[in-house]
């Protein structure tokens, strides 16, 4: 009798997080599935939030139609809560023959959602063979098939001016692979407009970019997938969307110990191998290229530690090879940041941002940053939880655009090249909600996050804010680390029903050090500051 403890362990070698199952796949040795049907997937998506002022986008999405052709007849949509119902119903009759196959429709939102849960029961009606049938919200074996969720927003999320949030680790369709697939970057650009991200980075795995445009498991040398994502980005930027795109690759390479971890490479325009972790060929784990070898190759791109404090089963290790980035790794020359916040405020995030603290007081000038890792997974996280046995979905988990990384531009237009310049100088912070704003001034020079501010005496000016959906304020802590010392908490402040706060210090400094700030509101979400570097003069 099959061990389904052991079978949902062996799930965890196909990665760190599976979206958007792919379930047409079996093993060679055993062609066996529980949940493959002779029909393509089906679903339909929608943002988890949706600022005011904005249409809700459905993303309807048809993969492997090219192994079973399908008619697509029509979508039927049920909007309801707080007491109020309305329908919608989209007719497409069309005959769909292609690997995948999407379309974003968008539905008027009355204000009597606004500040509300909204249901979204989608129906969608399809013929294979000449058999009509249907589907609720996806067509997958096994799941709930319930209605979407999304919270409509009477105001939008936190803003301070010239402050601009986005996700920088998001898999698109272009990751695609034996149990997984995202969503198509014009569909996530919708979705980022329609949660109130200014941008996103599309960071596809490096093992999937060079595959073969007809098989996930054939590579081919001249990377028409990693081409044709660098393309279609450049052509959605150079229209100046609402929403930028930034391209990027998540990287598998070697640490230290040889173990596969994995990297962030923003804005590189060349391909960067790394496949030693994507099962494509059983027991070859070896990497192509180390931290220090992808530093190296990639001088001018912005390189980040993704996920560095995520745990790795023992089967990831010992078949796979899998790792974690160590507090060496992620002091290589060239490597930047560290994505510490993957979606969840979990041990792993704890871990992260000790880890951070550690460099920090070695004198280490690296940022951090967030994302949510999410392969599509705009509202419901739908995944392969044994392979060829049992999926699985979660609400509110991993959901593309909840954990933010803010940069602050100022005046300068949002732009590419703007965005990644802020985040290489540090000015920037996470946040799943409220934001921070703050400087510090001396007598000689003053900074802003990222920056140094030199003196003797200082003036530190902290502001944050939040809203009801983020909820109050319920503290704002100021950390103080002496270099090559420790870190301790110079001051904290706790409120009661206030959503904007503002604080200003005097300080007399001796040593270098760094100041870095943070602020939890009474619904658990929260927002760290990268830091501010002091130096004194005599």
């Amino acid at each position: 009798m099959l061990d389904l403890n052991l079978l949902e362990s062996l799930s965890a070698l196909t990665g760190i997080f599976l979206l958007y199952p792919e379930t047409h796949y079996v093993f060679r040795c055993l062609p066996f599935s529980r949940y493959k049907k002779k029909e393509p997937e089906i679903l339909v998506d929608a943002p988890y939030r949706l600022d005011p002022g904005r249409d809700l986008p459905l993303l309807v999405m048809i993969k492997d139609a090219h192994r079973y052709p399908v008619e697509l007849k029509r979508l039927f949509v049920k909007l309801s809560g707080h007491a109020s119902e309305r329908t919608f119903e989209f007719s497409f009759n069309e005959i769909i023959k292609i690997p995948q196959w999407h379309k974003v429709v968008t539905i008027p939102v009355d204000d009597a959602f606004r500040g509300h849960v909204m249901r979204a029961d989608c129906e969608i009606t399809y013929a294979i063979g000449g058999a009509l049938k249907k589907a609720y919200n996806d067509n997958f074996e096994g799941l709930s098939h319930s209605a979407l969720t999304v919270f409509c927003a009477d105001e939008k999320l936190p803003e301070i001016k010239g402050w601009m949030t986005g996700d920088v680790h998001y898999h698109s369709s272009y990751t695609d692979d034996q149990v997984e697939f995202g969503a198509p970057l014009d569909a996530a650009a919708a979705m980022a407009d329609a949660v109130g991200l200014s941008f996103f980075a599309a960071t596809d795995h490096s093992y999937d970019l060079d595959d073969r445009t007809d098989n996930f498991l054939e590579n081919d040398p001249a990377l028409p997938k990693w081409r044709a994502q660098q393309e279609e980005i450049h052509a959605w930027n150079a229209r100046r969307q609402r929403c930028v795109i930034i391209p990027g690759e998540e990287v598998s390479c070697a640490n230290m110990a040889g173990r596969n971890v994995h990297a962030l490479v923003l804005g590189h325009p060349q391909f960067l191998p790394g496949s030693g972790d994507s099962a494509e060929k059983w027991f070859h784990t070896d990497a192509e290229l180390s931290v220090a070898d992808l530093a190296r190759r990639a001088p001018e791109a912005l390189v980040i530690a993704a996920h560095p404090q995520d745990r790795a089963s023992w089967l990831e290790k010992f078949f796979i090879r899998r790792g974690r980035w160590t507090d060496d790794d992620a002091r290589t020359a060239g490597v930047h940041g560290l994505q510490i916040l993957n979606g969840l405020d979990n041990e792993a995030f704890a871990d992260g941002l000790r880890q951070w603290v550690r460099l920090l007081l070695k004198g280490e000038r690296r940022f951090i940053c967030a994302g949510n890792d999410a392969h599509g997974n705009f509202n419901r996280y739908r995944q392969v939880r044994i392979p060829m046995f049992r999926l699985e979905e979660r609400d509110r988990h991993q959901q593309f655009g909840f954990a933010r990384t803010a940069v602050f531009l100022g005046s300068e237009e949002c732009t590419c090249s703007n965005i990644l310049k802020a985040l290489r100088e540090g000015r920037s912070q996470i946040t799943t909600g409220p934001l921070i704003d703050w400087h510090v001034t001396g007598e000689e020079t003053s900074a802003l996050a990222g920056g140094t501010a030199r003196g003797r005496f200082l003036k530190i000016h902290l502001k944050a804010r939040s809203n009801p959906e983020a909820g109050s304020i319920q503290s704002l802590k100021l950390w103080s680390g002496e270099i090559y010392d420790r870190e301790s908490l110079l001051k904290e402040y706790y409120y009661n029903k206030i959503y904007d706060c503002e604080e200003i210090n005097l300080y007399n400094i001796s040593s270098k050090k760094y100041l870095r700030c943070e602020v939890r509101t009474d619904k658990g979400f929260f927002a760290y500051s990268n830091p501010i570097w002091i130096e004194p003069i005599e």
